[in-house]
């Protein structure tokens, strides 16, 4: 888990960032690691959500990065996830990068 203050590295950051992840994964199936993140988060969920009403300019993204290998690697999200994102507000990216 990464945090930065909001000015931390000097007055450019206008924002402060949480950052949770897994290490680089090549060609995983990441429904799995999805499911790992959804575990941790979701105990913390009405503080997210409290957080969220505190503060409605906070937004929550979960980001999946893809980095293909030899293989095509499975993006699934479960309704588990879909809900849980929902709840809390917040919305999913997805990024794809060809490493050859």
């Amino acid at each position: 888990m990464d945090f930065k203050q909001k000015f931390e590295n000097g007055k450019t950051p206008v924002c402060t960032i949480w950052e949770y992840s897994s290490v680089k994964l090549t060609n995983p199936f990441y429904f799995k690691e999805i499911e790992k993140l959804i575990d941790q988060l979701e105990k913390h969920k009405n503080e997210l959500i409290g957080l969220k009403t505190q503060t409605p300019d906070f937004e929550y993204l979960l980001e999946v990065v893809l980095f293909l290998g030899d293989e095509s690697p499975g993006l699934h999200f479960s309704q588990r996830t879909i809900k849980f994102m929902n709840d809390i507000g917040g919305t999913i990216d997805c990024d794809i990068y060809n490493e050859k």
